[in-house]
C-alpha cells in the first residue's frame, strides 16, 4: 500500500503545495510503540488518524511519511516507520490552515479517543490532547463523508482501493 500511495502522490501534477492532511494507519493486532522521549505505548489493533499540516512542501512531507526508513524526527515517524503499520488512506485539505481545528472536529466526528497524550501536538495552540486519534469503528463510507464535509481536495482522498 505504501508504494501505491507514493505512486499516486507522484502522479498528480497539480498537487497543492500547502494545507492540512490526515494519515489513516492500521495495525492488525496490538503493538508496542516506542515514541522517542515520550516512552513506550501499547496501541490497540485498529485504525488511527493522524492530523498534520505543511505550508510550503506538502507532497514532500507526505512522501516522507510514507518512507519506512528515515531519521526519527516527529512523533508520527515512530508510527509510520513501524513494521506493522499499514497505510489505509491519506486525506489532503488544501484550504485548511489550522490542523488543530481539523483534528478536534475529526475526533468528535469519529468519536475517537487520544491513545498517546501529547502525540504530535508540540506546536498546538488550541489545547488538543494529541493529534493522533484512535478510530473505534473504521468505516470507508464514513471516511469519504468526513472528507467531503471538510473540504478534502477532489482526487486527494488517496487510496488505491477508493480511486
Amino acid at each position: 500500500m505504501r508504494r501505491e500511495l507514493r505512486d499516486l502522490l507522484k502522479q498528480y501534477s497539480a498537487f497543492p503545495e500547502k494545507g492540512c492532511y490526515q494519515l489513516v494507519l492500521h495495525f492488525a493486532h496490538p503493538v508496542r510503540i516506542s515514541v522517542g522521549k515520550k516512552g513506550d505505548f501499547l496501541l490497540e489493533a485498529g485504525d488511527y488518524l493522524y492530523t498534520g499540516s505543511h505550508q510550503s512542501a506538502l507532497r514532500k512531507r507526505l512522501l516522507r511519511h510514507l518512507a519506512q526508513s528515515k531519521k526519527m524526527h516527529w512523533h508520527i515517524d515512530y508510527l509510520t516507520a513501524h513494521r506493522e503499520a499499514q497505510f489505509r488512506n491519506i486525506l489532503v485539505f488544501p484550504n485548511c490552515q489550522q490542523e488543530c481545528l481539523l483534528n478536534q472536529r475529526a475526533q468528535q466526528f469519529f468519536r475517537g479517543t487520544f491513545p498517546i497524550p501529547g502525540f504530535g501536538n508540540g506546536d498546538c495552540r488550541f489545547g488538543c490532547p494529541a493529534h493522533l486519534v484512535y478510530l473505534p469503528s473504521p468505516n470507508p463510507a464514513r471516511l469519504k463523508q468526513w472528507g467531503k464535509e471538510n473540504g478534502v481536495c477532489t482526487g486527494f482522498l488517496l487510496s488505491p482501493k477508493t480511486m
